[in-house]
């Protein structure tokens, strides 16, 4: 595996809760940043210094913010979203659609 590519100054993202909501949010070395359950109006800072992926199980339920920014809605209400991080930006990853959205 490749290290980690550092960003040109570590960015800040910040992770808010408004319903339950599981995270896994992995740097490209393997390091966890944070993984767990956020329950509603629990928060947390994540330095993310190279480049990472963030996974939520409910998108909706999760508020970002990047380098104090607001990324916008991610998602809706239980849906498995991913976005990534990488060269000092964000990507959120489209998702694909399932038989029930057609």
């Amino acid at each position: 595996m490749d290290p980690p590519t550092p960003f040109a100054s570590p960015a800040t993202v910040e992770l808010a809760a408004t319903e339950p909501t599981w995270v896994s949010f992995i740097d490209a070395g393997g390091k966890k940043l944070f993984v767990g359950l956020l329950e509603p109006g629990q928060t947390r800072t994540v330095k993310v210094s190279a480049d990472a992926v963030l996974r939520t199980g409910n998108a909706a339920g999760l508020v970002l913010h990047f380098n104090g920014k607001p990324v916008g809605p991610i998602g809706y209400a239980g849906q498995v979203r991913q976005v990534d991080f990488k060269d000092g930006t964000y990507q959120i990853v489209p998702a694909a659609i399932t038989p029930r959205e057609k």
